[in-house]
């Protein structure tokens, strides 16, 4: 099966950053973000798998911000037909440690082995809204859940837990 893709777009901007104080706005699949300036490419592949990828620097050593829509994700797609297991509720049982028996406990630590194994991880809370977070050495995750929005995943292998959380500032 040929998989539909709308767009494949490829923009070289010069100068690079790592992260500074100065940002610039995107908006990605209804969300609304402040990435650090002058990355040097920015590629995106449109389709139900939406992807934005923003690099800063050239050569090997890119540092790298995804955001990736997960609304067809394969265990996204299954859990929110769960009634007794929501996405939500997978996500709280996972980043939280709190029980619920409605949720599978072998689903719940293959999870936790492939996307959390030795890192850090948790939640940044709010009265608004959660954000759940992987602090890794190689690549660190948020996971956004918003009623009435998409499912996101922004990953990045260089920004700090405390870099992530004001990416997503907006919604905590």
């Amino acid at each position: 099966m040929i998989k539909y893709l709308s767009a494949i777009i490829i923009i070289s901007i010069s100068a690079c950053s790592a992260y500074s104080d100065e940002q610039i706005e995107i908006r990605y699949m209804g969300y609304q973000f402040y990435i650090p300036e002058n990355p040097s490419i920015i590629a995106t592949m449109g389709g139900n798998d939406s992807v934005l990828t923003i690099a800063y620097g050239l050569g090997d050593k890119k540092n790298l911000i995804s955001f990736v829509n997960m609304d067809n994700d394969e265990l996204v797609t299954a859990l929110e037909a769960n009634e007794e297991c929501s996405y939500e509720t997978f996500l709280n049982v996972v980043f939280t440690g709190e029980e619920y028996n409605t949720c599978d406990n072998q689903e719940v630590d293959v999870f936790k082995n492939v996307m959390i194994g030795n890192s850090s991880y948790g939640r940044f809370s709010s009265e608004i809204q959660d954000a759940y977070y992987v602090i890794g050495d190689e690549k660190s995750i948020i996971i956004l859940n918003y009623e009435g929005k998409a499912k996101v995943n922004i990953e990045s292998n260089y920004l700090s837990k405390e870099q992530l959380e004001q990416l997503v500032s907006n919604y905590l």
